[in-house]
């Protein structure tokens, strides 16, 4: 027997076998095309994991997947290891008669005998094997290459095994969050991006691009390894040892289990979490407190608790529980209170946050007033509103069509009303109003949200510190995070897997999140929100904190503006909201303010421990700003300090308790009394609404010294070339002779000059909206329209669109001069698509339509 090396193997084996192993022929034949082939040789493989490496190799040369047909027992003596193969398109089983062309059996009758003999005795004695060649080659193959099929075309091709380098491919992407879709999407993007020539080939490969239902078997089958079984006692374990290891890594309970009634109840509160409740100060005032299921297979229910910052949504806890039930969420948010340090919600610890904004869930308001019961529970209004828009349009309710708008503005006059007398007046209007006469059903319904105004109208909370925040705005935007950027879309494998995302992905969004902040990048910076429009001689400081702003609108109005506790006398910010007097301020004196991004070095550290918990990873200088800009002496106006104001910052007393607390309604708890809010009202009115004489001395001399200077320069300009002007100022006599009324002078004198000067030349412009590119138009003022006459402008031009040129088609003439007939196509009229009901409150109201179904699409 010949010792044949790779370079001298048969053409037909060099073209199938590994050749990164080193081969002893012992025998071989084929016929002429070498499409049939049998053949004995020797491999230097020594073990039967060996032996196992060399066959995935050659799968991969041959393009043949190999089952294993029988195993045969190893021999102490003799072998270690020997399997029978048989090609996969040979089929044992009996076929049915009619089955498909396209099923992977063939009764192909291809064989391959693997053995590996053993070359070292047990005993330690010297090995009796006389042929010396078994020393060097232990492992004999041999093959039957007979197939009956075709074997590196696509239709054999999108059979063969997916090779492990694919599946460790798969496994990546999984571990980094893909679902089986979206990584079998990059898997395919990668391999188009590297070779675009072979991708066609390599794309028919099953081995090289796999096919979606095993992406789903391996994601399955890898995740139900790392969690547990998808139900039963097997995912309990998984779930207590999960949060064990969790605790034990991070050093501290961040996360607990109980079971009620033999279901799953979870509180989550990370590191982040817990150091969002202790230096966020805003996490003391006003938490929002919402929920979601459909997240796993189990339909659990998901409830997070947030609050804002000029961040964004700050998150301080998790709940997941199996039901909605009010015992079960009062035992949830036990347990969530537990995990909390003895300083959370800013230092208010168990007392909880001064006020809760939740969704109209009575469980879950219940619940929270067990809990918190010194906290304010108030309605996002929006929700409010949409609830009644809802109940308009209700079939069972019999309201008219034309009459819901109206219907609805009465609700929304009683939401927005500035005070309490304001609340009283628009219910009255509203029943006396002849609509609701007409309907008793909606007149039953108005009185009852009446019962509940304290948590749903606006006037009743202008007192209350919630930052402007009427609606759960921060709330729906992190659930649409944890859907999509936490869950990327997909349901979780089970419970185990939904708390492996809440415990790791989502701080590490909201880490993200923070240190873009930290370091001068947010993620959505709008440039637009840094500008104000106030003037900067409108802007007076009055005390240390305190600031006077004149109105834009109104100059006989100041607003007063007070930093330290970052309220403003305007509707806005009265209850601690960001507004453009207050940005003003920040603007021209250089300070910080919590409503707006931080803008000096000590903000962002603050923010930078939230998100990492420490402050000594950055070099030194690394939160300073590009360029100083400290305000100079002589840009700060002195302080012209008044006499003291009532403080109404002062925490209310006891006795400023609701006394109503015996309302059977839980949802009304804990709300202040009527008369004790009158009087921090009035107590604020008198801070904040005081109207100052806003007619600036210096203001207004200038103001007068360049209106004279303008007179005396257009009277020079008359007396030196009379001919040129005296026909203009006649025309100007004249028309001001007309004027009688002082809006039409004040009309008159704004448009003064706004047509002068106009250069008739036409020349390129950009283009605006509705006008396509690189038309002729008046470089001067042009004549304004209505925005809806721009929206409504058609040309047929740009886009995806086909351009209409040519001579017109039959069809089309066929309307006016009726001399062909019309094709099939023609009279059957296509199928008009479904129009989806809209989501936005505003837009269905406008147009008076129905909401969407999906109550959390919005």
């Amino acid at each position: 027997m010949e010792d044949i090396t790779q370079t001298t193997l048969p053409d037909p084996l060099q073209e199938i076998l590994p050749m990164e192993y080193r081969y002893h022929l012992l025998q071989s034949e084929y016929n002429e095309d070498g499409v049939a082939l049998t053949a004995t040789f020797r491999i230097d493989v020594f073990t039967s994991e060996d032996a196992g490496m060399w066959l995935d190799a050659f799968e991969g040369s041959s393009k043949a997947t190999w089952k294993c047909m029988r195993t045969v027992p190893p021999k102490q003596k003799k072998n270690l290891f020997k399997k029978i193969f048989r090609c996969q398109h040979g089929q044992q089983r009996k076929i049915k008669e009619g089955t498909s062309r396209h099923m992977k059996n063939t009764d192909c009758r291809s064989k391959m005998t693997v053995t590996v003999r053993k070359t070292i005795p047990g005993s330690g004695r010297k090995s009796r094997i006389a042929d010396c060649r078994i020393l060097e080659y232990p492992t004999e193959v041999r093959l039957e290459w007979i197939h009956n099929h075709v074997v590196s075309i696509p239709a054999a091709l999108k059979f063969r095994k997916v090779s492990n380098e694919t599946c460790k491919k798969l496994e990546d992407l999984f571990s980094n969050g893909h679902s089986p879709s979206s990584a079998l999407n990059l898997l395919e993007l990668e391999l188009q991006t590297e070779d675009p020539e072979k991708y066609v080939l390599a794309c028919g490969d099953r081995s090289i691009c796999p096919d979606l239902p095993f992406c789903y078997r391996l994601y399955k089958k890898l995740f139900q390894k790392a969690y547990g079984a998808a139900d039963g006692p097997g995912m309990l374990a998984a779930l207590e040892d999960s949060i064990n290891k969790y605790n034990n890594d991070a050093g501290m309970k961040c996360a607990d289990i109980s079971f009620v009634d033999g279901e799953p109840m979870m509180a989550i509160a990370t590191p982040l979490m817990q150091r969002v409740h202790r230096t966020m100060a805003q996490s003391s005032e006003l938490v929002f407190v919402d929920s979601t299921g459909n997240l796993d297979r189990h339909g659990s229910k998901v409830f997070l608790f947030l609050t804002h910052s000029s961040s964004g949504g700050l998150p301080l806890g998790v709940v997941i529980t199996q039901n909605e039930k009010e015992g079960t969420l009062e035992k949830a948010f036990q347990q969530l209170q537990t995990l909390l340090p003895a300083d959370a919600f800013g230092g208010r610890g168990e007392r909880g946050p001064s006020v809760f904004i939740t969704d109209d869930c009575l469980a879950e308001r219940k619940a929270l007033n067990a809990v918190f019961p010194n906290s304010v529970l108030l309605l996002c209004t929006f929700h409010v509103l949409q609830a009644v828009w809802r109940w308009l349009w209700d079939s069972k309710h019999g309201i008219k069509k034309d009459h819901r708008q109206s219907l609805f503005a009465l609700v929304k006059a009683i939401l927005y009303a500035d005070d309490f007398s304001g609340v009283e007046s628009a219910y009255d209007r509203a029943q006396n109003h002849p609509d609701v006469r007409r309907y008793p059903g909606f007149a039953t319904h108005l009185e009852t949200l009446y019962d509940r105004r304290q948590v749903w109208a606006q006037a009743f909370r202008l007192n209350l510190r919630i930052r402007g925040n009427n609606t759960n705005n921060y709330a729906e935007a992190a659930m649409r995070v944890l859907k999509e950027s936490v869950m990327q879309r997909s349901k979780a494998f089970n419970i185990p897997q939904l708390l492996d995302f809440l415990l790791s992905r989502l701080e590490g969004f909201y880490q993200r999140k923070l240190l873009a902040v930290v370091n001068q990048r947010p993620l959505k910076w709008q440039p637009h929100l840094n500008k104000t429009t106030i003037n900067k001689e409108d802007v007076s400081k009055t005390g240390e904190n305190t600031y006077k702003v004149v109105s834009q609108t109104d100059s006989e109005v100041v607003y007063e503006v007070d930093m330290a506790v970052g309220v403003c006398a305007c509707r806005q910010g009265r209850t601690g909201g960001a507004c453009k007097h207050q940005q003003a301020v920040v603007k021209y004196f250089n300070i910080t303010s919590d409503n707006y991004l931080p803008s000096s070095a000590s903000q962002r550290k603050v923010l930078l421990h939230v998100a990492t918990g420490s402050t000594s990873n950055v070099p030194s200088g690394w939160l300073g700003p590009l360029q100083s800009s400290e305000p100079t002496a002589e840009d700060v106006p002195e302080p012209d300090v008044d006499e003291p104001e009532p403080d109404v910052d002062k925490p209310m007393s006891s006795s400023h308790l609701d006394d109503h607390a015996s309302i059977e309604d839980p949802q009304l708890v804990r709300l202040e009394s009527l008369h004790a809010q009158r009087d921090l009202h009035n107590q604020f009115a008198q801070r904040m609404h005081r109207h100052y004489s806003t007619k600036s001395p210096q203001r207004d001399n200038r103001i007068l010294e360049d209106v004279h200077h303008m007179f005396v320069d257009m009277e020079e300009k008359l007396k030196q070339d009379p001919t040129t002007y005296v026909e203009s100022y006649k025309a100007m006599l004249r028309a001001y002779g007309r004027l009688k009324t002082d809006s039409a002078l004040v009309s008159a004198i704004r448009m003064f000059g706004r047509y002068s000067g106009v250069n008739l030349a036409k020349r390129k412009v950009k283009s605006k909206a509705g006008i396509s590119g690189g038309l002729l138009q008046s470089s001067g003022p042009s004549i304004p329209v209505q925005p809806s006459a721009i929206s409504r402008r058609r040309l047929k031009l740009g886009g995806r669109r086909k351009l209409n040129k040519g001579r017109p088609t039959k069809q089309s003439a066929m309307k006016e001069q009726a001399f062909s007939r019309p094709s099939s196509s023609a009279i059957i009229p296509s199928k008009k698509k479904r129009v989806a009901a809209p989501h936005s409150l505003g837009h269905a109201v406008t147009m008076c339509q129905s909401l969407g179904k999906t109550h959390s699409a919005k």
